[in-house]
């Protein structure tokens, strides 16, 4: 069943053949009935555990899709602002003299406060509401510069090094507190040691073991935006790698340390399962007597499942509302 946002979207769309590109549009309903529309489809997403959404469409991972001239482009709000602007810009910068873009969101996401952002880069605006939903419909794109598409320098952390990154990366602007709280607590020496970064969105903490002498550091993330953000965050480091994976999926061989900043959120919807499935990889992917160390927000219930996989956990100081551990296999 389609949802409020996704009916919208496909009944703007008609009937009109023609190429379109559907980025991140969030539901497969709505993906299955852009199939049978016919025309050229081409569909997009950041974020790998989406391209499974339908099976026999192959979409492609991408943080912004290739570059080509579009009749119509269909884009969902995004849950991050500022990667929202970017994204419409983009859009706005390749459709042609007469496309059409349909944007659409819940008004809890901030859909209407798009309206200044909207204008500047078309020449006519129009919108409709639904329930709690609105969608956009803007033509005739202005001319404009391009937004950025790749990583920039966006912070430093002290003793580590520069963290490069952009909008859609978890905590682009700034170190987050679960990660200081956890780099408070790592070891300052890796030598001879095989280390995985699981979640690591622009690489801070693969950047502190790869600075700290790991013999190989592997970064994985499933979101392509930050396994851009976390290759140039690493650039000057041979010793690391960084691989588009779902929670360490495909990976080959084992590892000394895994560390991780367990995620609170599965998409935009808050989810201690992912977290869960951050642990029981940990085990996988460790040598015996091999070390996981985390953070998390301490309202996350992921004691027990660290407690049923490690056999000797510390539980080491932290500040209020987050919980740092370090785990053993044994």
């Amino acid at each position: 069943m389609l949802s409020v946002v996704g009916d919208l979207l496909l009944e703007a769309l008609g009937e009109s053949a023609g190429s379109l590109l559907a980025w991140e549009p969030g539901e497969a309903e709505l993906l299955l009935r852009l199939t049978e529309r016919g025309g050229e489809l081409t569909w997009v997403e950041d974020d790998l555990t989406r391209l499974n959404l339908v099976d026999d469409l192959r979409g492609e991972q991408r943080a912004f899709p290739a570059e080509a001239e579009w009749e119509r482009i269909i884009l969902r709000l995004s849950k991050d602002r500022e990667r929202g602007r970017r994204m419409l810009g983009w859009a706005a910068a390749h459709l042609s003299k007469e496309g059409e873009l349909l944007f659409a969101g819940e008004n809890k996401g901030g859909i209407k406060g798009f309206g200044k952002t909207l204008r500047s880069l078309f020449e006519e605006v129009e919108n409709v509401s639904r329930g709690h939903c609105r969608l956009w419909r803007c033509r005739q794109p202005l001319a404009g510069s391009t937004p950025p598409t790749e990583p920039e320098a966006a912070y430093e952390v002290e003793g580590i090094g520069t963290i490069y990154t952009q909008p859609g990366v978890f905590s682009w602007k700034h170190l987050d507190n679960g990660t200081e709280a956890l780099l408070q607590w790592l070891p300052n020496d890796y030598a001879d040691l095989r280390v995985l970064d699981l979640g690591c969105g622009a690489g801070v903490l693969a950047l502190a073991a790869a600075k700290h002498g790991a013999a190989e550091v592997v970064a994985t993330d499933s979101s392509v935006l930050a396994v851009e953000s976390a290759r140039r965050t690493l650039s000057d480091y041979p010793n690391a790698t960084v691989v588009s994976a779902n929670v360490g999926e495909d990976l080959s061989g084992s590892f000394d340390t895994v560390i991780s900043n367990l995620p609170v959120h599965e998409g935009a919807q808050p989810s201690h399962r992912l977290g869960e499935r951050f642990i029981e990889a940990s085990h996988r992917l460790l040598k015996s007597d091999g070390e996981l160390w985390v953070v998390f927000q301490e309202r996350m219930p992921f004691e027990e499942t660290l407690q049923r996989y490690f056999s000797e956990i510390d539980w080491l100081d932290a500040p209020r509302g987050y919980t740092v551990a370090r785990g053993v296999k044994g």
